[in-house]
């Protein structure tokens, strides 16, 4: 057992030195910690670069520093996908493909709810009082009704998070890298959760004192960065949100994470 133990010990520091030393991974690795260096640093000292150079000079810098970022992303993770230093050699196993469901469920579950409610497109026509059972209507399966919001902008998803998302990127990218084989894929859908949880927070900071936006007292004292923790505190209402999640788009959502991690 002891053997066994310092063999596997091994083979996991191999395999490590083998993906960071990877020039893919390391290029995407690069890319988005810089991706989220430079906008970090770029949206904190907005006003002052501008005042100090202007604001052509600003967005110039900004676009040039995300277009660099962005390259080296996609040019790691095109030339390393589903190549290079493997993670798993027995293939997917079963936690990780649950892990993989739950986040990735959880990710496309969030951004299911920023669309038109799903519905069923064949509806009973009840206008008729005449005929006994009333004949079927056919209607849009998206309901694309306008839905009276507070003022204050809490509703549905932002019950969850104020950055519904970012978060729906993060988690789903999680849920990739929890049933990836090889180093690159893992390190590419594992990096968006660093964008989201700093880029999350700072726009959090920049917006409670009206830069950019204002996250009002109100507001923040009722929902959360983090997913759910506003409504495990009991600072969000479980009861609306009850009431306004889209639970049909979510079911499609789980479905749909559901089939991708079968197909892995």
């Amino acid at each position: 057992q002891v053997l066994f133990h310092s063999c596997t010990t091994m083979a996991t520091m191999v395999t490590f030195r083998r993906a960071v030393g990877h020039r893919q991974v390391r290029l995407i690795a690069f890319g988005w910690l810089g991706f989220v260096g430079e906008n970090l640093v770029m949206s904190h000292n907005r006003d002052l670069i501008i005042s100090n150079y202007g604001d052509g000079v600003y967005h110039g810098v900004y676009n040039t520093l995300s277009t660099v970022a962005c390259g080296c992303i996609a040019y790691g993770f095109l030339k390393g996908r589903n190549r290079g230093p493997r993670i798993r050699f027995d293939g997917v196993g079963l936690g990780a493909r649950c892990a993989g469901f739950v986040l990735m469920g959880t990710g496309l579950g969030l951004a299911s709810q920023m669309f038109p409610r799903i519905r069923s497109p064949v509806v009973a026509d009840t206008s008729s009082a005449e005929s006994s059972s009333a004949p079927a209507k056919f209607r849009c399966p998206m309901d694309f009704r306008p839905v009276e919001a507070p003022a204050d902008g809490v509703y549905g998803v932002v019950h969850i998070t104020r950055h519904p998302m970012l978060w729906s990127m993060g988690l789903s990218g999680l849920g990739l890298a929890a049933v990836s084989t090889y180093a690159t894929n893992a390190v590419m859908w594992s990096m968006p959760i660093v964008m989201t949880m700093i880029g999350g927070a700072h726009q959090d900071y920049r917006f409670r004192r009206g830069i950019g936006s204002v996250l009002t007292p109100e507001v923040d004292a009722k929902t959360s960065h983090i997913p759910f923790l506003a409504l495990a505190t009991g600072a969000a209402s479980s009861t609306a949100f009850f009431e306004e999640m889209k639970w049909e788009n979510l079911g499609c959502a789980f479905a749909l994470a559901g089939i991708k991690v079968l197909r892995v």
